[in-house]
């Protein structure tokens, strides 16, 4: 019986180190991450300022106003399938200050509010780079833009249309104990006239945002 029990107490050692050597890596705690957990969804929020652009066709170089300034608020969510790769579903409210030039059919200077909101659905492939305690991360995908408050337009503001964007943003990610930071730079390349204005040619929002995330 003691032989058995010297056996049994030997082998412990053995058995925890096997043990802790099996756990997945997302269910350590360490210094470097102290935030980890066995959860790879991760559900938040985002908020954040924007400048709007407006491109025509004949200068797509050129924007043909001034750029707007506005604030961005919405759902964050991500998906790690690996510790280098995760799906980053998000839906956001955009508002925009800004306003464009134009003249009516009868000359008359006139101008009309630039898609002052819109709701913003995206689906971006997030590359991670697990280095250190700020992890670096490079997100691109497409953007479903629909602008809303299009009923009951006020004289000379005829509105705008759906668009497609693609997204492009760098940013890291800083993981604390309660939750998770990552602040991010976006660019977004609007692909569809968005214009529904007579008296104005094709135009093509893009969009330049500087955001921060808060997620669990």
């Amino acid at each position: 019986m003691k032989q058995n029990l010297l056996f049994v107490a030997l082998l412990c050692p053995f058995l925890l180190n096997a043990q802790t050597e099996s756990v997945d890596p997302y269910e350590q705690l360490t210094e470097e991450n102290p935030a980890a957990d066995s959860s790879r969804f991760h559900l938040g929020f985002h908020l954040g300022y924007t400048s709007t652009y407006f491109f025509d066709q004949q200068q797509p170089s050129t924007p043909v106003s001034r750029p707007g300034s506005g604030i961005k608020l919405g759902l964050h969510s991500y998906y790690e399938m690996t510790e280098y790769l995760a799906i980053s579903p998000k839906v956001e409210l955009t508002m925009n200050s800004g306003h464009l030039k134009y003249s009516d059919g009868e000359g008359i200077a006139r101008t009309s509010p630039a898609m002052s909101s819109s709701l913003q659905f995206m689906g971006h492939l997030m590359v991670k780079l697990p280095i250190g305690k700020y992890q670096p991360f490079l997100n691109i995908g497409p953007n479903f833009r629909l602008p809303v408050k299009q009923e009951n337009l006020t004289e000379g503001n005829y509105g705008f249309q759906s668009d497609v964007a693609l997204d492009v943003g760098i940013g890291f990610e800083r993981a604390f104990k309660p939750f998770r930071i990552l602040p991010e730079i976006r660019y977004s390349y609007g692909f569809k006239n968005v214009n529904l204005n007579p008296y104005m040619g094709n135009l093509y929002l893009h969009q330049l945002s500087l955001i921060i995330a808060f997620t669990d």
